[in-house]
């Protein structure tokens, strides 16, 4: 098993959240990421607004980013 961490990040500030995991390797991290931010989406479906940006940043044991997975909301 591998160490990997999971970071919340809204509109770049500090995240919001942190959470380590263990998995086989990282496309098993990108995996379990894919299903946190689906859920984690739902959350926070309600709070986007114009200009706001959340993302989901998979982490290696070295704090290095392997993934990411973001959603922007943007006005015209």
């Amino acid at each position: 098993m591998v160490d990997f961490y999971f970071e919340i990040v809204s509109d770049g500030s500090d995240p919001v959240s942190r959470r380590p995991g263990q998995f086989a390797d990282a496309a098993a991290a990108r995996a379990e990421a894919a299903a946190v931010f689906a859920d984690f989406s739902r959350d926070i479906a309600a709070q986007l607004v114009a200009s706001s940006e959340w993302r989901l940043d998979v982490l290696d044991k070295s704090r290095k980013l392997i993934y990411r997975i973001k959603v922007v909301a943007e006005a015209p």
